[in-house]
C-alpha cells in the first residue's frame, strides 16, 4: 500500500509576510497544475463577460472580439504570474502568447 505525502502549509516560506508563497505552495502540491487551470478559467470570464458586453451595447456577439480581448487580458495575467518563481512555467506565458496572437490574426481576418 503507498500513502500519498504532500507538503504541509509549514513547508511554505514566508507565508505570512508573502501572500504568493500560498499560491505557489498549492501549485507544487497539484504538480504545477493550479495556475494554468487559474489561467484558463480567467479566460473563459474574460471571454463569456466580454461577449455579454458586446451583446448588451451592439445587440450581437462579437466572438472574435471577445476572443482577442481575452486572449490579451489572459497574456497580461500569465506575465503578472510568471514575475513569481515557481508559480508559473515559462510553457504556459507562451501558450498565453500564442493565444494572444491568434486573436489578432482573427481580429484581422474578420475585419471588413
Amino acid at each position: 500500500m503507498t500513502f500519498l505525502t504532500y507538503a504541509d502549509l509549514s513547508s511554505a516560506t514566508n507565508a505570512t509576510t508573502d501572500a504568493t508563497e500560498l499560491l505557489v505552495y498549492v501549485n507544487n502540491i497539484t504538480d504545477g497544475m493550479a495556475m494554468p487551470m487559474v489561467l484558463f478559467a480567467f479566460f473563459i470570464v474574460a471571454f463569456i463577460s466580454s461577449g455579454t458586453f458586446s451583446l448588451k451595447t451592439k445587440g450581437f456577439w462579437q466572438w472574435h472580439f471577445s476572443f482577442a480581448a481575452a486572449g490579451f487580458a489572459t497574456f497580461g495575467l500569465a506575465v503578472l504570474m510568471s514575475l513569481k518563481n515557481g508559480l508559473l512555467e515559462p510553457t504556459y506565458l507562451l501558450i498565453s502568447l500564442g493565444v494572444a496572437i491568434l486573436g489578432v490574426v482573427i481580429l484581422y481576418m474578420a475585419s471588413e
